[in-house]
């Protein structure tokens, strides 16, 4: 093959790739702005008790479907672009697995409620079946995306977004309580679990699949069992926070707590976005001094998005909370100078995972997952003990600076003084203004 052949093959996998890129960041910006707003119109409405109720029991919900979700959409991801031709039997094997698995789920969430919950079993139940319908249907998301249906998975995500904020912002407004918005979750994601189905399904590939035979129950799950793990990890560190406070704090504290940290998850977006545009380029780069140039831009490119998210949460969060939130969520502000230390550690600890997940290092960062969130349990349920909301906070940020410090003593070049240095400084000027 000529240098030109393979000049063009190269710029038309790249275009590829980007195409690739975009559509997967479209849907996933889609799915943030929507719960962007649902929270900014809703969370008034509720104010901090009920707000923090229904964060409550989504968290309950999230962690019981873990039993559900078994892994399958990151097993879908590898299985399905592997064998295409058996899609047919793979979707049946992981959907009837699923089936199977919403029977225990239902007996522990039963149990939960039953000694945990203390809002209305409806409400509970209501909130279950959304997280279980959205389990699933993330899973035929990924299972699109394994196929090749990028297009398919992104229309299918903006329509599903666009079906929760058209059911769920009336149901509030109109009706101003738990119930109503608790229905219309179910309704918004049951309708959207269809929907992909129905995408899924008209698929040629899935449709006209040769291996329609599906596996054991048992052979599927024993397969998914390091799926299972790897996801479990993931999603008991996100909702730890969340089943610490409950435990410890009213659901009004839940509630002002959530509103800072759903403002802080939405700014460190720009991690997010970064991984996708920086982890290929450093891969790319075989010679050493190239890749410690992308390295140092990468630095530089997360040393000014932690200051400018700083930024943001110290002159923002205020502001959001005066004429958004209103009056009932004015506490919120005595957690900004907290949240904002959240966020620069959390953007120190991801310079570092960002290089190690360019590097392969993906053992390590399991088990790293695995101690942090041994530690989110042991300094979170200290912290909310001794400081309520403002320790939890503090104690993430421990942990958060705590992985980076680690993830930087594994690579080959250590850490960049600079970035640690700006981020140690910002953080010591930061505490000064934190009042436990």
């Amino acid at each position: 093959m000529s240098s030109g052949s393979l000049s063009r093959l190269r710029t038309r996998a790249s275009g590829l790739l980007l195409s690739r890129g975009s559509l997967v960041a479209l849907s996933t910006v889609s799915k943030m702005v929507t719960r962007a707003g649902i929270f900014i119109i809703i969370a008034p409405i509720l104010g901090p008790t009920n707000q923090g109720m229904l964060v409550m029991l989504s968290s309950y919900a999230a962690v019981i479907g873990l039993i559900v979700a078994y892994g399958f959409q990151t097993k879908a991801l590898r299985d399905l672009a592997l064998a295409p031709q058996a899609a047919h039997g793979i979707l049946r094997g992981d959907l009837t697995a699923m089936a199977v698995l919403c029977l225990p789920a239902i007996l522990v969430a039963g149990l939960v409620g039953a000694f945990w919950v203390t809002a209305s079993w409806l409400v509970y139940g209501l909130i279950f079946a959304a997280v279980i319908a959205t389990i699933v249907t993330d899973y035929l998301a990924a299972a699109l995306r394994a196929l090749d249906c990028y297009r398919t998975e992104t229309g299918v995500s903006a329509a599903s977004a666009l079906l929760q904020f058209a059911l769920v912002v009336p149901a509030g407004l109109l009706h101003q309580g738990l119930l109503p918005v608790a229905l219309a979750m179910l309704v918004a994601r049951a309708l959207a679990l269809a929907l992909a189905l129905f995408a899924l399904l008209s698929r040629p590939v899935v449709r006209d699949s040769l291996e329609r035979a599906a596996s054991p129950v048992i052979g599927t799950l024993r397969r998914g069992w390091s799926y299972c793990v790897d996801a479990s990890l993931s999603v008991a560190a996100s909702q730890a926070d969340i089943l610490i406070l409950s435990a410890l704090a009213t659901a009004a504290t839940v509630g002002i707590y959530s509103a800072g940290a759903r403002l802080v998850i939405l700014v460190m977006s720009y991690a997010w976005i970064t991984i996708n545009v920086m982890v290929p380029k450093i891969v790319r780069q075989s010679e050493e001094t190239a890749r410690a140039r992308e390295e140092t831009a990468l630095a530089r490119i997360m040393a000014l998005g932690s200051l400018s998210g700083m930024a943001i949460l110290l002159i923002g969060g205020p502001f959001f909370v005066t004429h958004v939130l209103g009056e009932a969520f004015m506490p919120l502000n005595d957690l900004w100078p907290a949240f904002a230390i959240l966020f620069i550690c959390r953007s120190y600890e991801s310079y570092f995972a960002i290089l190690m997940l360019a590097g392969g290092r993906m053992s390590e960062r399991a088990a790293a997952q695995t101690v942090a969130l041994g530690a989110t349990v042991l300094f979170g349920v200290s912290g909310a003990w001794a400081f309520g909301a403002q320790g939890m906070i503090l104690a993430l940020s421990a942990v958060a600076f705590g992985k980076g410090i680690w993830f930087s003593t594994r690579l080959a070049h250590g850490h960049r003084p600079t970035y640690a240095l700006a981020m140690a400084l910002a953080a010591t000027v930061l505490i000064g203004g934190v009042r436990p």
